[in-house]
């Protein structure tokens, strides 16, 4: 048995039938790519990960995401991003690789051990490998999605 667009929408090849599935089709890619951008489903780990990506691949803007209020100050998304952008331009800073560890998680606070190697224009000559950085980022949740608030760098290999 053949169905039309109209039939399943009830209204066996009506227009009105089309549109309203049409409709409902447009509102269910609206909330499904609202609920995947909008973060609120991600873990801390989930989180940082994203995070480190994104300035990894110098999508400043994505990265802003991440971070908290906190840590954004009263800088805009763009203005926040053209500040790490020249720092990582005018350094020659490259993440070449990180990774994440379980999170601690302590009802709306979380802690995420990260461990990163990159290098920079002036360990190049000295240290062609890079450096190897290990991290506590605490995560703090803001309107109910988590976001990074803070950083403490714990050794430098």
């Amino acid at each position: 048995m053949k169905r039309s667009l109209g039939t399943l929408a009830g209204e066996p090849g009506s227009v009105t039938g089309m549109k309203k599935t049409i409709s409902g089709l447009i509102i269910m890619a609206v909330l499904l790519i609202g609920g995947i951008s909008s973060g609120e489903d991600l873990s801390p780990e989930a989180t940082v990960h994203k995070y480190f990506n994104a300035i990894k691949n110098h999508q400043f803007e994505e990265a802003y995401d991440y971070v908290s209020q906190g840590m954004r100050g009263d800088r805009t998304r763009e203005k926040w991003a053209e500040d790490w952008r020249k720092i990582f331009e005018g350094g020659e800073v490259v993440i070449l690789e990180f990774s994440v560890s379980a999170a601690n998680i302590v009802g709306d606070k979380a802690t995420v051990r990260v461990s990163n190697r990159s290098s920079c224009l002036l360990d190049r000559k000295t240290n062609p490998k890079g450096v190897v950085e290990h991290e506590i980022d605490y995560l703090i949740k803001e309107k109910g999605v988590w976001k990074i608030d803070r950083t403490d760098v714990l050794a430098e290999e």
